[in-house]
């Protein structure tokens, strides 16, 4: 080291301590280091902005893979939507068609009261009637899909809240539903608003 090379060279016989150059004023003494601010601050600079420009980057990839998994999420509900509004065109005659075998088969082949009959089934059709329900469905998904392909402002809140509605909605069409088939379909759809519900989570 250099304490034993000082050592040698001036012949001193005792190990030469660093205390005691420490102790000798004058000697040993502390300077600053000199920082080059300008150049510090131009490489600082360029890593900020090289880190701000991946990190929006890959904020920008996150929001075109979560817009393509919500646009496929909000055709599959509509795809369910027009397959339900399709199931309920014949309601009315399929339930005309139930009730008169079901009467016919508790009078034992007796004809009916046609009044009687035809206020039974008007009162089963409206029942079962989701064509509001639908329509509002429909509506609300049309102003999700505006939303997401607007690409402006705080939309998460919005989006939460057109969520919550579809799903009310859904629930009614699930009550009224009559049949296994309108009942799979209702359950596709709470199921896509489901997954809908929670990639919103991660907009703003």
């Amino acid at each position: 080291t250099m304490l034993e090379q000082l050592r040698q060279k001036f012949g001193i016989k005792e190990p030469i301590r660093l205390e005691s150059f420490i102790a000798l004023r004058e000697v040993v003494f502390w300077k600053e280091p000199v920082i080059a601010l300008e150049a510090f601050a131009t490489d600082a600079s360029r890593a900020l902005a090289e880190a701000l420009e991946g990190l929006l980057a890959m904020r920008a990839e996150e929001g075109r893979a979560l817009t393509r998994d919500l646009d496929d999420r909000l055709s599959a509900i509509e795809a369910a939507i027009a397959w339900i509004g399709e199931r309920m065109v014949g309601v009315g005659e399929r339930i005309r068609a139930s009730l008169r075998e079901k009467v016919k088969a508790l009078l034992e082949g007796a004809a009916p009261d046609p009044w009687r009959m035809e206020q039974e089934i008007l009162f089963h059709a409206e029942r079962m009637d989701t064509s509001e329900e639908l329509t509002r469905l429909g509506s609300h998904v049309a102003q999700f899909r505006q939303l997401l392909n607007a690409g402006e402002g705080a939309v998460g809140r919005k989006m939460d809240f057109l969520v919550q509605e579809m799903l009310r909605e859904t629930n009614t069409i699930n009550a009224k539903a009559n049949d296994a088939e309108l009942v799979h379909r209702v359950v596709e759809i709470k199921a896509e608003l489901e997954k809908v519900r929670e990639q919103i989570q991660n907009v703003e």
